[in-house]
């Protein structure tokens, strides 16, 4: 129980954080990219020594595709991640209303230049990537093991299969690689 707390609360703090900073600072891409990597060194520091710290389901399917937690932990894992993301952004949609400001489209990421697909892509790519670092970083013998509203709602599923997507062909990719050797 102790490991599945601990993804919910690494979750809720890179959300809440992360979120909040992303509707309060209004495109300040330092203050957002410092928030973010804040919240998830914190995270770590804080959680990862009890779970590992994966705090992203994308992060969970690609360690249990390479055989680096089991499918029970794996299942708990992510609704404890999804759990804490939910109770997150409704933190940050009553911080966000205390504050005054308008809280119907928080952090909204809709695509008014680009498509579905290419948001598609995108995203899967950036998860690719940030699974590829995770993954050899973590690797033993690669690294440090001991590492731990609105129109957007209708494109969801972007952000919920892409990092899947990008977690998967991460996970593989690392072990054609030898990551798991």
């Amino acid at each position: 129980m102790r490991k599945y707390l601990a993804e919910f609360l690494g979750t809720f703090m890179l959300v809440f954080l992360g979120t909040a900073t992303v509707v309060i600072a209004k495109g300040d891409v330092l203050a957002i990219g410092l928030a973010f990597g804040l919240a998830i060194t914190v995270s770590a520091y804080a959680f990862g020594g009890i779970s590992g710290g994966h705090f992203n389901p994308a992060v969970t399917t690609a360690m249990l595709i390479n055989r680096r937690i089991d499918a029970a932990d794996a299942i708990g894992y992510i609704i404890a991640q999804i759990i804490g993301a939910i109770v997150a952004s409704a933190a940050v949609k009553s911080f966000v209303s205390a504050l005054g400001l308008s809280a119907t489209s928080l952090g909204q990421t809709d695509f008014p230049k680009i498509g579905s697909g290419m948001a598609f892509f995108v995203e899967a790519l950036v998860t690719f990537l940030f699974l590829m670092v995770i993954l050899n970083v973590t690797s033993n013998d690669h690294g440090n093991a001991d590492f731990a509203g609105g129109s957007a709602l209708s494109h969801l599923w972007v952000y919920i299969l892409a990092p899947e997507v990008g977690a998967i062909l991460a996970a593989f990719c690392a072990r054609v690689m030898g990551s798991e050797d």
